[in-house]
């Protein structure tokens, strides 16, 4: 009996089929509005004609995607990974390269999109407008030419966000700091690039080259900006426990006690369900009080979170641990010793604020620069 020798799950071989199967679908969706939707808008042949001119088209097009990744590919992991190179993604191996050698992966990437371009709108050049060679040239010419802007424009997902993030380790060694500056350079970039469409645009006359910079340069900028909040909310939790988010519960509530009647100050903070007979039957908080406000005769037991979905957590679990019970319920209880605290979400949020605040100076602090 032979035993497996073939790649394991971790080896980019072992992708490989996967990959191709995922280029199938985007493939023949590509085809079909190639010959349905842009061939007919060149009628100078028979429909053989216009069928292998879609063929055509469509190979224009993948060589347009392939060739750059290809260039990606074989720098990022070398001769290791050039059997498998057409069908493996950037990504898969930009994890263990340097940041020099992914900064020159994007910019060779870019380089031979260019290329392409250039060759496609040469060899297309002084051919009739309705022929099928002017077709396919011109389709290869706006292939090439939207790959070059995806490496150019710094939007996550996009090549031009991996040269920022490249460029970003080179300059700082603080994973902490990353993102940040990352979300900064590429909005940066974004509206450099917003100015010079507009410039562009005030040339030529056409003012949709200048609107397009700005839906551009306002997209990056939304997309950075979530970036960098996201990674704030990620490092927060994982850097807190349970006990630290959390704030002792002194006050008891009875089930049957009416949210109006309470002071303001018993509205603000987080208070333990009891009913008739003295047994925990929930906990209710800001959040559940403001909610239960518009009914005046709204009881602490309509309003509070019931004690079977209540998430009582330990002093030590992670904070991350606990942040869906946090969202879906909006306070979860914390056991210490000897009573209990809450956790609550609204409080949660300003302490992270309060944290962003600090991380921010302390970035800044570390660089010179406005974070």
């Amino acid at each position: 009996m032979r035993g497996g020798t073939g790649p394991g799950p971790g080896h980019p071989s072992a992708a490989t089929t996967g990959q191709a199967r995922s280029l199938l679908v985007p493939g023949a969706i590509a085809f079909v509005l190639i010959a349905t939707v842009y061939m007919p808008t060149h009628p100078s042949g028979s429909a053989g004609q216009a069928l292998l001119g879609a063929i055509a088209g469509l190979y224009v097009v993948g060589m347009a995607v392939i060739l750059p990744r290809v260039t990606r590919v074989l720098i990022l992991g070398g001769r290791r990974v050039a059997a498998d190179a057409p069908f493996l993604r950037p990504g898969l191996l930009a994890s263990g390269a340097s940041p020099a050698r992914r900064l020159v992966a994007v910019a060779s990437g870019a380089v031979v999109s260019g290329a392409l371009a250039v060759a496609a709108a040469a060899a297309t050049s002084g051919t009739d407008v309705r022929s099928y060679q002017h077709a396919i040239g011109s389709l290869a010419v706006l292939a090439n030419l939207g790959l070059l802007l995806a490496t150019i424009v710094p939007m996550p997902g996009l090549a031009g966000w991996e040269a920022v993030e490249a460029i970003t380790e080179a300059r700082c060694s603080n994973t902490d700091h990353h993102a940040a500056h990352a979300a900064r350079a590429a909005k940066a970039v974004a509206v450099a690039l917003a100015v010079l469409l507009a410039l562009g645009a005030a040339l030529i006359g056409d003012p949709m080259l200048a609107a397009l910079g700005i839906l551009a340069a306002a997209t990056v900028w939304a997309q950075a900006e979530a970036v960098r909040r996201i990674d704030i909310v990620e490092r927060f939790f994982a850097s807190h426990t349970a006990s630290q988010l959390a704030h002792p519960v002194n006050a008891v509530r009875r089930a049957d006690e009416q949210i109006g009647d309470l002071t303001s100050d018993a509205r603000a903070s987080t208070s333990l369900v009891v009913d008739g007979a003295g047994l925990f039957v929930g906990a209710i908080g800001p959040r559940q009080m403001r909610a239960a406000a518009a009914r005046p005769a709204a009881r602490c037991g309509d309003a509070m979170v019931p004690a079977r979905t209540l998430r009582i957590a330990q002093a030590n679990d992670g904070a991350a641990d606990i942040a869906t019970d946090l969202e879906v319920a909006g306070i979860v209880l914390v056991r210490g010793d000897p009573r209990y605290g809450a956790v609550e979400a609204d409080d949660v949020i300003a302490q992270m604020r309060a944290w962003a605040d600090a991380d921010a100076l302390a970035t800044r602090q570390a660089h010179g620069t406005a974070a």
